[in-house]
């Protein structure tokens, strides 16, 4: 079985020391000496209670926890709604690990210190909260929490994935049964993503593929990568911390894949730094934003060579150049989702352009539309474009500022403060990035909301506003 590095050093380290000096110190510090060999292996940090996380994890994320973390208490507390005792079975003294499962199920694993006191704290909470009994199967035990979510434990590694589906119980135990048997050829250790994990320097980390996340929010982490690139292929690696209510992700796009790799490397270059000409513009209900300062011409491949952005644009460019648009584009561009679903979305975009030649081919777009399609003149350089599906309203003001919307009040609104912007807070976290998405916490989609604060939640408590800066 392959090692760890660290462990590996560290036992080597020891093994080294020992040899040394048995064979040079003489039998009368033989004793002595074990017992200081048994403390420098004992401080030998030990992560094999994260090999019950599958290895084909989609993401994780470790958080660390220091003395006194409210951290610790405020995770245990959201999961199983109650307050840890001080010899609740769980130790502390590890860092916690939250994943998506291949299967898509949101997990979290700790280490267990004791699981004959974890199994006697979670009878004892039984009278407080909707947690079954603890009960014995193939040497771990197993509760369920509210009825969709499973804890799971063995003498080292505690489980809890859900949501479970009714009637699917006994298919979920025997699954965690199956991780708690795993080693470090099979758990996560085994993942290339758990040593990127291990780079970043930080008490609370992030490495996932991109298909991890919410469909609706995987297209701008595809940017820079080459056409047809799956999302799985993609790895987001990142920092994370959290202040005023706002959690950031600071880090970056890669991939093992290394064609796929230097494509997001190469493309880097193309972003400056944020301005914020359009931040004030995204209102407080939006549900998300994306920020960056591009040349159009440097842009336009990585839109083109983009499936998402292509299937956003897909209505529109049937009769609009949008190519040519995106072309003119010299400085602060933003995308802002107003309303976001599966089935609808509603959106704003602006952008600071060089200049507006394509406005002479307005007149053949006019004349180009396909059947059930037309362009209206709507005001000075502006135009409404509608079909069976679709509208969109777009436009170039006096000092070359690209406007658009799914409205008319959308497109005037994206070049200009909105009535309730963004906190402050955000606004300046956006400023001077070269890339960055905002997820506003109040807007206006229920799935997307629940599927980041169901992970969130518990490693920061309540929060109003993520932003993703890369």
């Amino acid at each position: 079985m392959k090692k760890h590095i660290s462990q590996l050093f560290c036992q080597l380290f020891c093994q080294l020391f020992c040899q040394f000096f048995f064979q040079f110190a003489g039998k009368f510090i033989a004793f002595p000496l074990s017992v200081f060999i048994a403390f420098i292996m004992s401080s030998c940090s030990d992560d094999s209670y994260s090999d019950a996380v599958p290895a084909r994890s989609k993401a994780i994320i470790r958080t660390e926890f220091t003395s006194g973390d409210e951290n610790a208490a405020r995770i245990v507390k959201t999961v199983f709604h109650a307050q840890p005792s001080d010899d609740c079975g769980i130790d502390f003294g590890e860092p916690a690990y939250f994943f998506v499962s291949p299967d898509g199920d949101f997990g979290l694993c700790m280490k267990v210190s004791d699981d004959d006191d974890l199994t006697e704290w979670l009878s004892s909470i039984r009278s407080k909260v909707k947690i079954t009994s603890p009960e014995a199967f193939r040497d771990c035990h197993f509760s369920m929490i509210d009825g969709s979510w499973m804890v799971g434990y063995s003498k080292q590694s505690l489980l809890v994935l859900g949501p479970v589906a009714p009637g699917t119980e006994a298919d979920v135990r025997q699954k965690l049964s199956k991780w708690f048997k795993q080693d470090e050829d099979d758990g996560i250790r085994a993942n290339p993503m758990y040593d990127r994990l291990d780079s970043i320097k930080s008490s609370t980390a992030m490495v996932a593929q991109a298909d991890a996340l919410p469909q609706q929010l995987v297209m701008p982490f595809m940017f820079g990568t080459p056409k047809g690139t799956d999302a799985s292929k993609v790895i987001i690696e990142a920092s994370v911390g959290k202040k005023n209510g706002v959690i950031s992700f600071s880090g970056k796009t890669t991939s093992f894949i290394p064609r796929i790799k230097d494509a997001l490397r190469k493309s880097e270059a193309i972003y400056r730094p944020v301005k914020g000409r359009y931040v004030a513009s995204m209102p407080d209900d939006a549900v998300a934003g994306f920020f960056v300062n591009v040349k159009g011409n440097d842009f336009l491949p990585v839109m083109q060579a983009n499936s998402g952005a292509q299937m956003l644009l897909a209505g529109v460019n049937t009769a609009i150049d949008m190519d040519n648009i995106i072309r003119s584009i010299d400085g602060d561009m933003a995308i802002v989702m107003t309303s976001l679903s599966e089935k609808t979305s509603s959106m704003m975009m602006s952008a600071e352009l060089s200049d507006s030649k394509w406005l002479s081919d307005v007149g053949y777009w006019k004349q180009s539309c396909p059947a059930g399609a037309r362009i209206a003149d709507w005001k000075k350089n502006a135009f409404v474009f509608t079909n069976d599906n679709t509208t969109y309203c777009f436009g170039v003001s006096d000092d070359k500022q690209y406007f658009s919307g799914s409205s008319k009040q959308m497109a005037e609104a994206s070049v200009r403060p909105a009535e309730k912007p963004l906190p402050k807070n955000v606004q300046d976290l956006i400023r001077g990035q070269r890339f960055v998405l905002v997820l506003n916490m109040h807007g206006n989609n229920g799935s997307v909301v629940k599927a980041m604060t169901s992970v969130l939640t518990p490693m920061f408590g309540k929060f109003s506003t993520i932003v993703f800066s890369l």
